[in-house]
Order: C-alpha cells, then sequence, then structure tokens
C-alpha cells in the first residue's frame, strides 16, 4: 500500500499531498474550513489533517477515514501474526526441530 504524506510547499494556505515522490493532489484553505483534492475526488472539513485523512480514504476506496483505519488495523493484526509464526518457525529450527518450518514452507 502507498505511503500517502501532507508535504509543506511554502505556502500558508496550500499544502500538497504526495505518494512518493508523486505529487498526487493538495490540500487548500477555503472560507468555512479546508479542501482536500485528489483528482476528482475532494472532501471540505474544518482541518487541513482531516480534510487530508478523508479525501485519502476516498481517493483509496473506502467510505471514511475510519474504515480505513479499521483495515489497517486488521491488516496489522494478520502480518504480525504471520511474523510471529515465522520466527517461531525459525527458532524452532536453529533448535533442531524443522517440522514446524516444514509446515510453514506447505502452507499449514
Amino acid at each position: 500500500m502507498s505511503r500517502y504524506r501532507l508535504q509543506d510547499c511554502g505556502y500558508p494556505t496550500y499544502k500538497k499531498i504526495v505518494t512518493g515522490r508523486k505529487w498526487i493532489g493538495r490540500v487548500c484553505k477555503v472560507p468555512g474550513g479546508y479542501l482536500g483534492i485528489i483528482g476528482k475526488t475532494e472532501f471540505k472539513a474544518a482541518t487541513e489533517r482531516q480534510a487530508f485523512d478523508e479525501v485519502v480514504s476516498r481517493h483509496l476506496g473506502f467510505s471514511s477515514s475510519s474504515a480505513l483505519d479499521q483495515h489497517n488495523r486488521q491488516v496489522r493484526a494478520v502480518n504480525s501474526e504471520n511474523r510471529a509464526i515465522g520466527r517461531y518457525a525459525g527458532q524452532q529450527a536453529l533448535a533442531g526441530n524443522f517440522d514446524p518450518l516444514f509446515d510453514l514452507f506447505k502452507g499449514k
């Protein structure tokens, strides 16, 4: 998954939304709040951080930034479990028990 950042470009009312080195959108101050824009996706919010979070989550296909946060929590939990299984299999292999490592390679 790409990493999106809000980058200050030197203007007091304007910041860029970038992923890697590519400039893909912007957050600018408008009367009554801030407007986040990525392509045709727009979102207006009270703070620039809220506008950034919401426009990025909608650009990625989520209904809100809380839905994106929930999805990221689930992915982190699965990845953490997979890393723990790998560490366990590696430790057992170093101790001489190769069965967990073979099970890991077989996909069990």
